[in-house]
C-alpha cells in the first residue's frame, strides 16, 4: 500500500513509518501546546503584554537555535535528540505542576519555552531525515513525511479543541509527555539510523567557514538578496502586528480560559487544513498561469484589503474579521508565499545563497520580530493607539512590502536575462572552439540521407 500510494520501497517501510509517526507526534504536541500557550498568556498577563513576549523571543531564541545547531553537529545525534526529548518531557511536567500557582510571569516563560520546543524539535526531525535517507530517497519520501506532520498538527489541534473544556487548559499538556516518550522510543529503535560522519564533518566545516560577518557581507553586496530580506522583514512585521490584533479580539471575545483554548484548537485545525488545500490546489496553478510577479503580490494585497476593511467592521464582526485576516496571513505564508520565496533564491549561486540564508535566518527574521514588538510598545502602550489604529501601521508596512516586491521583480528579471546571456555566450564560444563546423555539416547530411533512404524502404513495404 505504501509503495502504491507514496512510492515507499519495501526495505524502507519500517524506518519511513517510524519517521512518519515521529513527525506526527512532534507536531501533535506542538499544536496542543500552542493553544495552551496563547490562552494562558491572555488569561494571566493580557494581550497588552504580548509585545514583551514577542521581544523576548526575538532577542533570545537565536542563541538557543545556535546552541541547538552546534550540539547537533558535535554530539552523537541519537543521544542528543533523546536528551532533548527527556528535557522537554521534564519541562512539561514541571510547568504543569507550577501552573496551579497561577504566577503571571510563568505564562511568559512558557510562551518562550513553547517557541523553543517548536523550533528545535522540527530542526531535529529534518536532521534525522538527512541522516537516514540519501538525497534521492529524501526527495521521493518528503511528501509522505510532511503529510505525517500535517496530520499530527490536525490531531493535536483537535485534541486541544475537544478536551480543553473537559480536562482544563493546563491538564491537556499531560498528553504531550506521553507523545514525546513515544518519539524517543521511535528514534532509538530505528535500525537504519546512521551518523554519516563524513557529512557531519562537512557540515561542521561549513559552519566554521561561514561566519556571521561573512554572511552579512554576502548579503549587502547583492541587491537581489537585500530586496528579498526587505520582503521577509516586512512580512514578519506585518504578521506580528496582525497576531497582536488577533489575540486582542480573542481575549475580548472569550473570557473563560478553557473556552478560549478550545476555540484556538478549532482555529488551528481549520487553518492547517485550509493551508494544505491552498498549497496543493492553488499554488502551482497561480505560479503557472500568472507568474511569480502576480504571486508575489497576492498575499500583501489581501492583507492590505483586510487591514483597510477593519475601519468599516462593526464591533460585533471583529471576531470574524480577526479569523479571516489571521487565517489569510498564516495560510498564505505557509503555502504560496513560501513557494515564491524559494523561487526567488533560484538566480543566486548556491554558495552565496547558503551564506545569505545564515544571516537572514539568524538576524533578519529575529530583527523583524523585534521591530514589530517595539512598534507595538511605542504605538499601543505609549501613544495609546487603538486596535483599529494599529491597522494603519500594518498598512504602511504592507505598502513597503509591495514596494520591495516590485523592486525584486525587476532585479529578478535582470539577473535571469544576464545569466542566460552569459550561458549563451559561453555556449557559443564552446561551439566555435571545440566543434568542427564542416565535419558537423557532413554528419547531418549523412544522417538526413540515411533517413530519406529508410523512409523510402519503409514505404516500399507498405500496401
Amino acid at each position: 500500500m505504501l509503495n502504491r500510494f507514496f512510492n515507499v520501497r519495501e526495505h524502507e517501510a519500517v524506518t519511513t513509518l517510524s519517521m512518519f509517526f515521529y513527525f506526527f507526534l512532534i507536531t501533535a504536541s506542538a499544536y496542543i501546546i500552542k493553544p495552551v500557550k496563547i490562552s494562558l498568556f491572555l488569561d494571566w498577563l493580557s494581550f497588552e503584554n504580548l509585545p514583551f513576549a514577542y521581544l523576548l523571543t526575538a532577542l533570545l531564541i537565536g542563541f538557543v537555535v545556535t546552541l541547538n545547531s552546534k550540539l547537533l553537529h558535535t554530539m552523537d545525534r541519537k543521544l542528543y535528540i533523546s536528551l532533548s526529548l527527556i528535557f522537554f518531557i521534564a519541562n512539561l511536567l514541571v510547568f504543569w505542576w507550577l501552573f496551579r500557582f497561577e504566577w503571571a510571569w510563568l505564562s511568559l516563560a512558557f510562551w518562550f519555552w513553547a517557541d523553543i520546543f517548536i523550533a528545535t524539535s522540527v530542526t531535529q526531525f529534518w536532521l534525522l531525515v538527512n541522516d537516514i535517507y540519501n538525497p534521492r530517497q529524501a526527495k521521493r519520501l518528503v511528501g509522505f513525511l510532511v503529510s505525517g506532520g500535517l496530520l499530527g498538527g490536525v490531531v493535536g489541534a483537535v485534541l486541544a479543541s475537544r478536551l480543553a473544556q473537559t480536562f482544563g487548559t493546563e491538564n491537556i499538556l499531560l498528553f504531550c509527555p506521553f507523545l514525546l516518550a513515544i518519539c524517543m522510543v521511535l528514534v532509538n529503535s530505528s535500525h537504519e539510523f546512521k551518523k554519516q560522519d563524513a557529512k557531519r564533518e562537512t557540515s561542521k566545516d561549513r559552519i566554521k567557514r561561514v561566519s556571521y560577518m561573512g554572511s552579512f557581507r554576502s548579503l549587502v553586496k547583492n541587491r537581489h538578496l537585500l530586496f528579498l530580506s526587505g520582503i521577509m522583514a516586512s512580512a514578519i512585521i506585518v504578521t506580528t502586528l496582525i497576531d497582536f490584533q488577533f489575540n486582542n479580539v480573542i481575549q475580548k471575545s472569550f473570557h473563560i480560559k478553557d473556552e478560549r483554548t478550545s476555540f484556538l484548537g478549532t482555529f488551528f485545525t481549520l487553518l492547517l487544513i485550509f493551508s494544505y488545500l491552498l498549497h496543493i490546489l492553488m499554488t502551482n496553478r497561480i505560479l503557472k498561469n500568472f507568474g511569480i510577479h502576480v504571486a508575489l503580490l497576492i498575499t500583501p494585497v489581501i492583507l492590505l484589503l483586510g487591514s483597510f476593511s477593519l475601519f468599516f467592521v462593526p464591533a460585533g464582526g471583529l471576531l470574524h474579521w480577526a479569523i479571516a485576516v489571521k487565517g489569510a496571513d498564516k495560510s498564505l505564508t505557509h503555502s504560496l508565499s513560501q513557494s515564491v520565496r524559494e523561487l526567488l533564491y533560484i538566480p543566486i549561486s548556491p554558495e552565496i545563497k547558503y551564506k545569505a540564508k545564515v544571516f537572514i535566518d539568524m538576524f533578519v527574521n529575529k530583527m523583524a520580530k523585534g521591530i514589530g514588538a517595539l512598534l507595538l510598545l511605542l504605538f499601543y502602550l505609549i501613544l495609546q493607539f487603538s486596535i483599529k489604529e494599529i491597522s494603519l501601521i500594518v498598512i504602511v508596512f504592507v505598502l513597503i512590502w509591495i514596494g520591495f516586491n516590485w523592486m525584486i521583480i525587476k532585479e529578478y528579471v535582470g539577473i535571469v536575462k544576464k545569466n542566460l546571456q552569459l550561458k549563451w555566450q559561453d555556449a557559443d564560444k564552446l561551439v566555435s572552439e571545440k566543434i568542427d563546423v564542416d565535419m558537423t555539416k557532413l554528419v547531418f547530411d549523412t544522417l538526413q540521407s540515411r533517413n530519406r533512404r529508410a523512409e523510402t524502404e519503409v514505404q516500399s513495404f507498405m500496401p
